[in-house]
């Protein structure tokens, strides 16, 4: 196995919060939340308490923070509810540019391709070198 050296050997880790970037969006995704759990709870409060865990569940990417880490070799978010891992090896292609990035798994099947792929939100400018390697290795699959 070979070691990793330089400044891309260390992990880029950072922690994507989208009530800071996107306020606006995230109060109007709360209020409709708090709105939908009130009208529905007015008919049947164990159903309120489902679709307010329902409609949470499908929105929380974009409601609480996203950590993710991206080293030359592995790819990492981790949200609310779900925990991706990506390996480069398994990496179709590199889409865009900090700090939206979008690691594309190489998978037949479009559905699990999005899947299996990993968004990268808010990535510093630390993650630029690590992104460069990984750009390099899809373009050589290419």
């Amino acid at each position: 196995m070979q070691e990793h050296s330089g400044p891309e050997a260390t992990p880029v880790r950072w922690t994507w919060r989208p009530h800071r970037e996107q306020p606006g969006r995230v109060a109007l995704a709360a209020l409709v939340v708090a709105a939908t759990a009130f009208a529905v709870g007015t008919i049947d409060p164990w159903l309120a308490a489902l679709g307010t865990a329902l409609l949470v569940g499908t929105l929380a990417d974009g409601l609480f923070p996203t950590h993710y880490r991206l080293s030359p070799g592995v790819a990492e978010s981790r949200g609310f509810l779900a925990r991706r891992r990506l390996d480069r090896s398994a990496c179709r292609a590199v889409r865009g540019s900090p700090p939206l990035v979008l690691l594309e798994a190489d998978a037949r099947h479009a559905l699990l391709r999005r899947r299996r792929s990993i968004i990268l939100r808010g990535a510093p400018p630390a993650a630029v070198a690590v992104l460069a390697s990984w750009t390099a290795q899809s373009a050589d699959r290419s």
